[in-house]
């Protein structure tokens, strides 16, 4: 997605349910209960950015201003039952444990 403020990698992600999730990891429950180990789709999309930024420089010109490249991830789902409100994902997240 090109933006005044730089150019973004979009993850999509269609998940329903609840997520949660730390710097590495990310469970998925889904409204039925059921739950899937993720990794989390960050470091992925991250990773993709900085290639991408990476191709960028190198093709540039020399002394060309290049965008600012980073990595966006959207959790996108709608899931509706009659009689029940709209469930899209909601997302917890753990605090980062630092040694100590």
């Amino acid at each position: 997605m090109l933006t005044r403020s730089g150019l973004y990698v979009v993850e999509l992600k269609h998940w329903q349910g609840v997520i949660e999730g730390s710097g590495t990891h990310w469970t998925r429950q889904l409204p039925n209960g059921r739950t899937f180990p993720e990794d989390n789709p960050y470091i992925l999309a991250n990773r993709k950015a900085k290639r991408l930024a990476s191709l960028i420089k190198h093709y540039a010109p020399r002394n060309a201003q290049v965008p600012y490249v980073g990595a966006i991830v959207f959790l996108h789902a709608r899931h509706e039952d009659r009689g029940r409100a709209p469930a899209g994902p909601r997302f917890r997240c753990s605090p980062r444990r630092t040694a100590g």
